[in-house]
């Protein structure tokens, strides 16, 4: 069987019809449908991601504190000399009436060890008092509890207990100031 072309005056179409055009794109019904769904996806996840953010401050903070706690009790111990922990808003002396979360120094007598900068926005760090001495052999006159906080309450927040012998741990907090 053979296939021969039509002739080339032979119209498949009848003359006066417009084929429909080939559009390339998307619809306005398609773009509508997108922005929809990452209306929603935003709406939802933005919270979230804040959340995650919050906690994610909650940590740093309670990490650096820990390990600020943690050094000057080793380095009472290696110096075989009292350490003074104590809040600071200028990060270079004691400063009464301040908080953990403006800052700490480290002290030996009155040479500055080391400093620990502010905790993060929205972060709050309060104990018993805002000074702490590590004695020589590392140990605390008093266990001593210190906790952090933010604006979402205590379910977030962490707790840091110092027991007399000096060990620093975090751990979940009940309350938050």
């Amino acid at each position: 069987m053979d296939f021969t072309p039509p002739a080339a005056s032979v119209h498949l179409y009848p003359t006066g019809i417009k084929l429909m055009q080939r559009h390339d794109g998307f619809s306005l019904i398609e773009l509508m449908t997108v922005l929809v769904i990452i209306g929603v996806i935003a709406t939802v996840g933005i919270p979230a991601f804040q959340d995650t953010i919050q906690s994610g401050r909650i940590t740093q903070a309670t990490n650096n504190m820990l390990g600020f706690l943690q050094l000057a009790r080793s380095e009472a111990v290696t110096r075989r000399a009292p350490i003074t922990v104590c809040a600071s808003s200028d990060q270079a002396n004691c400063t009464a009436n301040t908080t953990w979360a403006q800052g700490a120094v480290m002290l030996q007598g009155a040479t500055l060890i080391k400093a620990m900068s502010a905790a993060g926005t929205n972060v709050t760090i309060n104990g018993a008092g805002n000074t702490l001495t590590y004695r020589s052999d590392g140990t605390l006159a008093n266990a001593e509890a210190i906790s952090i906080c933010d604006t979402r309450g205590a379910e977030s927040s962490r707790q840091i207990s110092i027991t007399v012998i000096g060990q620093a741990r975090s751990g979940a907090n009940t309350t938050c100031p």
